[in-house]
């Protein structure tokens, strides 16, 4: 029996790296539970991807002149819903469905396909249809209105998605994000699998660096990292601060630190494959997330397993990872001068820095076998495609 994994559109390197990522530790814990793997994807992800555990599927990725976002978004759906349809048909031997991404409309295409050929659907929920709603709240009236009553069709949408799923995937404990709540019967939480452990990297630095590291999008609060580093810059200069990722804020970000002369303490550059990430992480002093919406940042996670201190929103399922005051702290997403004060309290204190980075190594060993690992992912996972 095969899988097939419904992707999302991948416009640009960014985003074949993060789909790169997702589909290998997506693969890495079927692997063994089924015998191929089929993805759909867009024509640029077929091309450009680095990915070979997997067939790939192409769907046909025209841009049609003077189609709006959402209506060249509705196109591509039909595309994707129609190819998977067309590959099972061809390929009877797959029996499960599944998506790369939280995004709810792929989980639709997943539905609509598992009910057309009679196959299983498993639902991975990744984020919720609250990241569109959020993007919108700096737009103005008539868009804001136009995207709330969007909004709300979409999640009347993804409550039917989530009946109809045969299965949910829920990357965070379901108790930490709430709209499954009444759902819990069918969910099942199998997070991403942390296949490449880090390795404790606890050392005196020359240099202690900030890092930030997600998509430049509001909903991952790159300004909010941004204005605490400037509080931070207004009374020292014994740190430096890293920001990786792309995005559509990274003009608007890079306008800022210009604007408030921060060229010295702050460096930008685009999203790295993975590897390179954990030779950063190595070298970093502190991670901050500072998401208004997550459900659990696998970036919080090998930071742990680094022995590097964590400073995160308190939000979906961080509260699981990060012990506040432990191995990390939290703070409300927005609340700007906490989260500059919190990371003071650190480059004030390497001896409480080395104290919460031993107990970010000793969390990361407690919940590493039980849920992270390979054998425990593939467990989960043998649970569902065997029932």
């Amino acid at each position: 029996m095969d899988l097939i994994i419904v992707n999302e559109k991948t416009p640009s390197r960014h985003f074949i790296i993060l789909a790169d990522n997702k589909l290998k530790k997506i693969i890495n814990g079927v692997q063994g539970l089924v015998k191929n793997i089929h993805v759909i994807c867009d024509e640029n992800y077929y091309v450009n991807s680095s990915l070979k555990e997997a067939v790939k599927h192409p769907v046909k990725n025209i841009i049609y002149k003077n189609t709006t976002g959402l209506l060249y978004h509705l196109i591509f759906l039909i595309r994707l819903f129609k190819k998977t349809v067309d590959v099972i048909k061809k390929n009877p031997q797959i029996f499960f469905i599944t998506n790369v991404s939280g995004h709810f409309t792929l989980g639709l295409v997943d539905v609509l396909a598992a009910i057309v050929t009679g196959r299983k659907n498993f639902l991975r929920v990744t984020e919720s249809v609250d990241v569109a709603l959020f993007s919108y709240k700096n737009k103005g009236c008539i868009s804001r209105l136009l995207n709330r009553v969007v909004y709300e069709i979409c999640s009347i949408l993804e409550k039917a998605v989530f009946k109809l799923s045969n299965r949910i995937i829920s990357v965070s404990p379901p108790k930490y994000y709430q709209k499954l709540k009444g759902f819990e019967y069918k969910t099942v939480f199998i997070p991403d699998i942390i296949d490449e452990i880090p390795g404790d990297a606890r050392e005196k630095f020359g240099e202690k660096n900030i890092l930030f590291a997600g998509r430049l999008e509001l909903e991952k609060g790159p300004l909010s990292f941004l204005k605490s580093i400037l509080d931070i810059s207004k009374i020292r200069s014994d740190f430096k601060s890293l920001i990786i990722g792309n995005g559509s804020l990274e003009n608007v970000i890079k306008k800022f630190v210009d604007a408030n002369k921060l060229q010295e303490i702050v460096k930008i550059i685009p999203t790295v494959p993975h590897r390179e990430l954990i030779k950063i992480l190595r070298k970093t002093y502190v991670l901050v997330n500072t998401s208004y919406l997550e459900l659990m940042p696998n970036i919080i996670l090998e930071a742990m397993a680094c022995g590097v201190p964590v400073i995160a929103s308190k939000i979906g399922g961080v509260p699981y990872l990060i012990t506040d005051g432990y191995n990390g702290f939290l703070f409300n997403p927005g609340e700007t001068h906490k989260l500059a004060d919190l990371i003071k309290k650190l480059l004030d204190n390497e001896n409480l820095r080395e104290k919460i980075s031993v107990n970010c190594v000793k969390r990361f060993q407690e919940i590493f076998e039980k849920d992270f690992s390979v054998s425990a992912v593939r467990n989960k996972y043998a649970v569902i495609i065997k029932t």
